[in-house]
């Protein structure tokens, strides 16, 4: 499979019901690729407004999406092994820490594989993996 039939995305997802967008963002010391603040509307167009549960801070690898998982992970790792105090802190006051992995295949197909390496840095970690996929037949 060539890189340009599937798409990666990872991004660092905080989220917390209790403590607000500048709370997280003061305990980490970073802004947010993007964030939302709880009690917020989710969307404007919608006829019957729906408003955030919760408040989200959401840092994106910032790397080719036609980059493997690995790097897109690492990237991330990078990022929590640089602030792993601040990240177990938010942990302990009851921020919920995961990781998004999108991938988007365009053939009807496709996988990945993650490797022993990444594996390794992110047993250690206190974040959960999740992963989405999506197939858009062209």
């Amino acid at each position: 499979m060539t890189t340009s039939e599937k798409e990666f995305k990872v991004t660092l997802r905080i989220s917390s019901r209790v403590h607000s967008l500048l709370e997280i963002i003061d305990i980490l010391g970073k802004k947010p690729s993007r964030g939302h603040e709880k009690g917020e509307v989710i969307s404007a167009k919608s006829l019957t407004p729906r408003f955030r549960e919760e408040s989200l801070w959401f840092l994106e690898s910032g790397i080719s999406k036609n980059s493997s998982i690995d790097e897109h992970l690492l990237k991330i790792t990078e990022f929590i092994d640089n602030n792993f105090d601040s990240i177990r802190n938010l942990t302990l006051i009851g921020c919920d820490i995961s990781l998004y992995c999108c991938l988007t295949t365009f053939n009807g197909q496709g996988g990945f594989v993650l490797t022993n390496e990444v594996i390794k840095k992110f047993s250690a970690l206190p974040v959960d993996i999740v992963f989405d996929f999506y197939s858009i037949d062209g």
